[in-house]
């Protein structure tokens, strides 16, 4: 992902007439200075053009050295007119969308899931019948009585209607004792166990039995997609990536949903995702969970590279905007204090969020074997 995000910079610059004096991976000490005097730096190759091809101390990221803060240099990208640079900028958050879009078609293409939703218990009030009858929240009803709920829902009007069908058929039998089957588990450890339960009047004479109910997933279906379907797939998963990045942090702001849900993670939690994500694809034979976080992971490269924060491609393309609307550049120096002062900070939050996938391990992925069966 970032050999691609870095290539779409470098292939820009290159095409363009651009000097690229460094393609680096992991992110150097020492940035002012040239590849052969920085402390733990490897340089593993320079091509005709006088590129070096490098490898760095901090294994974060990756960099190309355009000379973008470097305007005396006829061929440094600082140089070169305003479109040439947004577009060299540009290309390596496009290269990452590009790549989401390839890897999510792959992804529908060898299969997506689609979940069957059941009903089930997702609270059991302390004193009511559901209690004394031994229901448990995590049940998954299957039968209530004469009332069949193995059939599970995939649209949201069938899921709307296999929950108010519960509701339904237990307030007409307040006071008779019901059969009732639940599924316990998911799986191949999942149980079922018959229990009975005799619901009680509620105030209206409506029976109850003591349980908030809703549509859980319970089970999933591999949908192979065609060919044009998979395009579709992979541009709606761009776009529903996105908005849910932008939205998160605006539901935690409204406590919609717990901030401990919408945490960042850095290479240390990536990493933990990212295994198991392949422990999920080898459990289950299938290559569809690590191919959807591996979009996933380049949607959110590109989107918060876009971000207009000093040293990323969205900061940079800041400054050029507001050359444009000022009618000449900020001095290079400011600028590049700017970033610098900016990639400081975003190496200080690395450390932090690191810290954080080290000491607060991120919550068991969802089990996809679970689903499947």
């Amino acid at each position: 992902m970032i050999f691609v995000h870095e290539f779409g910079h470098f292939i820009v610059g290159k095409k363009a007439g651009v000097r690229v004096r460094e393609f680096g991976f992991g992110y150097p000490i020492g940035a002012d200075k040239p590849p052969s005097e920085r402390p733990l730096c490897w340089q593993i190759g320079e091509d005709k053009d006088g590129t070096v091809y490098s490898v760095n101390l901090i294994p974060f990221g990756g960099f190309v050295n355009l000379g973008e803060n470097d305007p005396d240099d006829p061929e440094s990208l600082a140089h070169f007119p305003k479109r040439i640079r947004l577009a060299a900028l540009l290309a390596g958050p496009v290269m990452n969308l590009v790549l989401a879009f390839v890897i999510f078609g792959i992804a529908a293409l060898v299969g997506y899931p689609q979940f069957l939703y059941g009903v089930g218990i997702g609270e059991v009030t302390s004193g009511s019948p559901a209690e004394e009858a031994g229901l448990m929240a995590g049940d998954i009803l299957l039968k209530v009585d004469k009332l069949e709920l193995d059939q599970f829902a995939q649209t949201n009007e069938e899921i709307s209607a296999l929950v108010n069908s519960v509701v339904d058929y237990v307030a007409e039998r307040s006071g008779q004792t019901l059969s009732v089957l639940v599924q316990r588990g998911l799986g191949a450890e999942a149980e079922r166990v018959p229990l009975e339960v005799t619901p009680r009047p509620d105030d209206e004479g409506n029976g109850k039995m003591g349980i908030i109910i809703s549509a859980t997933a319970v089970r999933m279906e591999r949908v192979r997609a065609s060919v044009l379907d998979a395009l579709k797939y992979g541009i709606s998963e761009i776009w529903f990536t996105i908005r849910m990045t932008i939205s998160i942090p605006l539901q935690v702001l409204r406590g919609l949903i717990p901030a401990s849900s919408a945490r960042s993670v850095g290479p240390v939690g990536i990493a933990q995702l990212t295994g198991d994500a392949v422990q999920q694809s080898i459990d289950t034979g299938w290559a569809f969970p690590i191919l959807q976080l591996t979009g996933v992971l380049n949607v959110a490269i590109a989107f918060t590279n876009l971000l207009p924060l000093p040293a990323l491609d969205g900061g940079r393309i800041f400054f050029i905007l507001l050359e444009a609307l000022r009618g000449k550049p900020v001095p290079p120096e400011k600028e590049g204090l700017v970033h610098s002062i900016g990639m400081m900070l975003l190496l200080l939050l690395f450390v932090v969020i690191t810290i954080q996938d080290i000491f607060v391990p991120l919550p068991q992925a969802l089990n996809w074997a679970d689903y499947l069966y």
